[in-house]
């Protein structure tokens, strides 16, 4: 925690006075940092970049995968007086280079990102493009060498307004382009107090973090960045999806924050290991019964050090609940936004099915008139970054209108039951607008009506019915034709709104069968009720890993 009267800064170097030689930043593809070695390189950085850009509140960008010099970066810039401004390295290049150009980027740092090549040939004139030190330096970039060097005679800025914009973070975007929410350093302090508070990280003598959700998501920015620097936590990046149980079992983290998706996986290496793998692993039965129920599941996996484990983005599977249950992980939901995290918070030792929990401490959730889900509390952003107009329609009176619908039952349980609008969230936490993927699928010559759902699944399914052309073929024939059309149309989707599945749908949807208005508009709730069935079994197979399969109805 801060001390009185500290700010973040005065944190950093209490840390480097107290655990100097201690490792912060722990990252084996490149190199680690202690908090000596991490203070100095976020001083150089915050002084490097009032040497070379004026004045303060500039946009600073960063634009790379996961890795120490992220974390460094992220903090030089914000101590600097200057927005950090982090981008995803999986957003497509037009939507990034938008977002560049209406955020007005002064300079960006570049690290590993796999849409570099296809940024650079769209970006803007004028922008800095400094390569982190991990990377080998890009042509036309500033080596970080250089960069550094330009600050070494320059002042230290003066510590900022806390309640200033300090960082923006964006949205999905899935109703167009991103948009940027704002965040001072009391917002990002807020957050992070409140999952210290709820995870009882607070209290612990020994603090360590996982870091392998993006950190230009809210999230991990916040768990990661900020909370690190309140409890004096050490930060064990993960080297990817070959390498993750291996570094979460070096990492032996003390909190494990996972979407869904991630949670599923682990599981299924679990129960791979302990009922498959052979002659030197225990059936599940063997676990069940050993000593200390579960033990050997959690240590294999790493987490035998968690004292809480949380899942965020969307809710996780009951199963999955069930199955680690039995190996002594409860894990916990919570709720929230860009706009407004944590929200609502749900112990998984008290968990009521379906719901995302109850209000967290300090946070107040209603219902409004048409159903949309209403929050505040102490984590709440300043507003969308030069967008008056959508502020003042999300942000009211002190309420963010989260854009989800909701009932809360008579103990304040929360229960998220859709969106205001058409869109869903997945599995992965991202937003899905169907209605211009609808539009392209309908054009492919074998459909003849669409809808695309998703809520809570791992991958987006097109449900479809069949036009007269198609009815004169072969199934085998359809499918082949469908799947094709279907990877076509999924290169221009982002990675979160690929299609995964198709169901075919042998009979038309009529108006009197109740699946279309009287203007034949499509009742999405109606018809995903029909398929229900159909649509879980798809969800087993996506959540196993299936990709690019028909089925039929």
């Amino acid at each position: 925690m801060l001390l009185q009267n500290e700010d973040l800064l005065g944190s950093f170097r209490r840390h480097r006075a107290e655990r100097g030689d201690d490792l912060y930043l722990i990252d084996h593809r490149t190199r680690s940092y202690t908090w000596s070695e991490s203070v100095d390189a976020i001083e150089a950085i915050a002084k490097s970049l009032a040497k070379l850009i004026d004045g303060a509140g500039e946009r600073i960008a960063i634009l790379s995968d996961n890795c120490a010099e992220w974390i460094l970066a992220d903090w030089g810039i914000m101590l600097s007086g200057h927005v950090s401004s982090p981008l995803f390295t999986t957003m497509m290049a037009e939507k990034l280079a938008y977002v560049v150009v209406q955020l007005d980027v002064k300079l960006l740092f570049l690290g590993n990102a796999a849409n570099w090549e296809a940024v650079e040939a769209i970006l803007p004139d004028g922008i800095t493009v400094v390569s982190l030190p991990h990377i080998e330096t890009a042509p036309g970039t500033m080596p970080f060498a250089d960069f550094v060097a330009l600050g070494e005679a320059q002042a230290l800025p003066q510590s900022g307004d806390p309640d200033a914009l300090c960082s923006l973070i964006l949205t999905s975007g899935t109703t167009g382009y991103p948009k940027a929410v704002m965040h001072s350093q009391r917002s990002l302090l807020n957050v992070a107090q409140s999952f210290m508070q709820l995870t009882g990280q607070e209290d612990l003598d020994e603090n360590r973090l996982f870091c392998h959700l993006p950190l230009a998501h809210i999230g991990e920015k916040t768990v990661s960045v900020v909370q690190s620097v309140l409890t004096g936590a050490s930060i064990t990046f993960s080297r990817g999806p070959d390498y993750f149980i291996e570094d979460l079992r070096r990492a032996r983290p003390t909190l494990m924050l996972a979407v869904p998706r991630i949670w599923e996986r682990l599981l299924a290496a679990a129960l791979e290991h302990f009922r498959i793998s052979g002659d030197n692993s225990e059936s599940t039965a063997d676990v069940q019964q050993s000593g200390d129920s579960g033990a050997a599941v959690r240590e294999h996996l790493g987490l035998q050090d968690v004292t809480c484990f949380i899942s965020g983005g969307a809710i996780c599977p009951p199963y999955v609940k069930r199955e680690f249950r039995q190996f002594g992980i409860d894990i916990s939901d919570f709720y929230g936004q860009t706009e407004i995290l944590p929200l609502t918070y749900q112990d998984g030792g008290a968990a009521v099915p379906d719901s995302v929990g109850t209000a967290a401490p300090g946070f107040d959730v209603a219902i409004g008139s048409d159903g949309e889900i209403l929050g505040r509390g102490p984590g709440i952003a300043l507003g969308y970054f030069q967008d008056e107009a959508k502020t003042a329609q999300t942000f009211k009176d002190g309420w963010v209108h989260t854009g989800d619908k909701g009932r809360i039952d008579d103990n304040g349980y929360l229960f998220i039951t859709g969106r205001v609008s058409e869109e869903f969230k997945t599995a992965k936490g991202k937003f899905v607008a169907p209605g211009p993927i609808e539009k392209r699928y309908s054009e492919i010559e074998l459909v003849e009506q669409c809808a695309l759902v998703g809520l809570g699944l791992t991958q987006p399914v097109i449900l479809c019915t069949l036009s007269e052309t198609a009815q004169e073929l072969a199934e085998d024939a359809v499918e082949r034709q469908l799947l094709a059309d279907t990877a076509s149309l999924n290169r221009d989707l982002e990675p979160h709104e690929r299609i995964g599945a198709i169901l075919v749908c042998r009979a038309p949807w009529t108006i009197e069968d109740g699946l279309l208005t009287h203007t034949q508009k499509i009742i999405r709730a109606k018809l995903a009720e029909s398929v229900a069935g159909e649509i879980s079994q798809l969800a087993t197979e996506l959540s196993a890993g299936s990709r690019g399969f028909v089925r039929w109805n």
